[in-house]
């Protein structure tokens, strides 16, 4: 899986657009470059492909809510039990959960509301000790062209040249501001949104069998036939 700089994301859209000249500055290639990482990241988290997941932990105390980091997706919300072994909650809209007093014992649902910049979760029951484990994937980083630190990073991290989805849209981009189009790009897009949905969905190329019951709620004891990603 191959590191790529954000400058060689520009030079290649540069290339890709054929546009030597500072027509386009160098913050709206940065705009851009942003715009269409996170539209690549949302492409890829939906086709499922296990890329950039984290698990966050939970420790139950009796309390009614509780909140991580926002994350760009959640997986799946599992009981980790007290051998280890875990089963997943099922998830319930918000909007339409149940308003009753909460009480304890062992949850079967959760529901999430944003809160600010974190992800706010309720458990149904209420669980008053024990530990939850929050499957998510990565927000998408922000790039800059220099200095990197903290949320910022000068390069993105992609297999099998996925990256080219950014270098594209950004020439497209690039080309659509000075007024011009090239109908090549366009086509160009395309075979890459198709490599990237094909590639994804044979990304498990095993002989394992494919089939697979998240919903199994003691999967644990039977990984001779599930697959957990």
């Amino acid at each position: 899986m191959a590191t790529i700089t954000v400058q060689s994301l520009i030079d290649r859209a540069v290339a890709a657009a054929d546009m030597h000249d500072n027509f386009v500055t160098e913050a709206q290639w940065l705009l851009w470059a942003n715009q269409y990482h996170q539209e690549l990241s949302v492409m890829i988290a939906q086709l499922g492909v296990p890329y950039f997941q984290y698990d966050e932990s939970i420790s139950c105390d009796g309390s009614t809510q509780y909140t991580i980091a926002e994350p760009l997706a959640i997986v799946a919300v599992y009981r980790v039990r007290n051998d280890g072994s875990y089963y997943k909650l099922s998830p319930r809209n918000s909007v339409q959960k149940v308003t009753v007093a909460p009480h304890s014992g062992e949850p079967k649902f959760f529901s999430f509301s944003r809160s600010g910049n974190n992800i706010a979760l309720n458990f149904y029951p209420n669980p008053a000790s024990g530990t939850i484990m929050v499957r998510c994937i990565q927000y998408p980083t922000h790039l800059v062209l220099d200095n990197p630190g903290g949320s910022d990073y000068d390069s993105v991290t992609y297999p099998l040249g996925w990256e080219q989805y950014i270098v594209l849209n950004m020439a497209i981009s690039a080309l659509a501001k000075e007024e011009t189009m090239n109908p090549e790009l366009k086509s160009q897009l395309s075979r890459t949104e198709l490599h990237i949905n094909t590639s994804a969905v044979n990304y498990m190329l095993t002989d394992v069998q494919k089939i697979r019951d998240h919903n199994e709620d003691n999967w644990n004891s039977r990984d001779d036939r599930w697959i957990w990603i």
